[in-house]
């Protein structure tokens, strides 16, 4: 892949009220994920979010997401990418580029205006 605007993406929770998510709700998908594998890719992208996996908070609605042997870079140096990950509990099979941490659904969730202390955190960094 070349300077791909999504290079990886699974996304089965839409929310088009990107400036108000409290609008969205989490429904319960019609369309379960199972077993989806990304496997040997590599390239650049062209946004900050090379790997993106949302799935819906409900148990079972996706599932058996394994990610393995991947490598994409920024297009250039002015960017870095990262990667986004839901209620997904995927399978890291190394190497994977960039790093792939999921957010538990509790995090998610956590209103906005959250006092967060991070010294009380004991040292975990949440991202």
């Amino acid at each position: 892949m070349t300077n791909v605007e999504n290079p990886i993406i699974l996304t089965q929770f839409y929310c088009p009220h990107t400036h108000d998510s409290n609008q969205c709700k989490d429904i319960l998908p019609m369309v379960k994920i199972n077993d989806v594998r990304f496997k040997d890719i590599h390239g650049t992208s062209s946004e900050q979010i090379a790997i993106n996996i949302t799935c819906s908070a409900h148990p079972g609605s996706c599932e058996l997401i394994s990610l393995q042997n991947i490598n994409i870079q920024a297009r250039n140096s002015s960017i870095s990418v990262g990667s986004t990950c839901k209620n997904a509990h995927p399978l890291i099979l190394q190497p994977v580029s960039p790093p792939v941490v999921c957010t538990p659904p509790s995090l998610i969730e956590m209103a906005l205006d959250y006092n967060y202390d991070e010294k009380s955190q004991d040292g975990i960094a949440i991202a």
